[in-house]
């Protein structure tokens, strides 16, 4: 009886030490995959408080970047960057967190709100970077999709 009652304590102990192992290596990952988009918002916020009609994003992602796009209210980002990107005849993979993280689970495209914007950043491998913002009028206020690459890094916000 003994025994079988230490097994059985061995046992449950063994199961709390593996959930409280697999708990942090999945709470550790979650902190390594923070994505780069943050840097981003901070970058364009910083480009609007110089000049409020254009954005020079020559040195956005550190200068590591072949392509990007902006979209202002009511735009569907990635319904737009998989067009865009077959169109350029690129391969670009969308990543699922960005509709899990950045369009509130939608997997699919989705429009954008009247006050919000966004930022696809596609780097020289073909990654791709999104971020959903909100409080940057100019940029809300597009029209439709803005794109660029870096032969002619400076976007005009004369559509807004």
């Amino acid at each position: 009886m003994r025994r079988l009652f230490q097994v059985v304590l061995g046992a449950i102990v063994g199961f709390v030490l593996a959930t409280l192992i697999n708990a942090g290596l999945l709470y550790y990952r979650a902190g390594w995959a923070t994505p780069v988009p943050h840097q981003h918002i901070a970058y364009v916020s910083q480009a609007l408080g110089a000049a409020q009609d254009r954005i020079d994003f020559s040195g956005i992602n550190d200068g590591e970047w072949s392509w990007l796009c902006l979209f202002g209210g009511g735009t569907q980002p990635i319904l737009f960057m998989r067009t865009e990107a077959a169109r350029r005849g690129e391969s670009v993979e969308i990543p699922s967190e960005v509709g899990r993280l950045f369009f509130n689970g939608e997997k699919e495209p989705g429009a954008l709100g009247p006050d919000d914007g966004a930022l696809s950043v596609v780097d020289p491998l073909g990654n791709l970077s999104m971020v959903r913002f909100t409080g940057l009028p100019p940029i809300a206020g597009l029209k439709g999709p803005v794109c660029t690459d870096r032969k002619n890094p400076v976007v005009s916000l004369g559509g807004a």
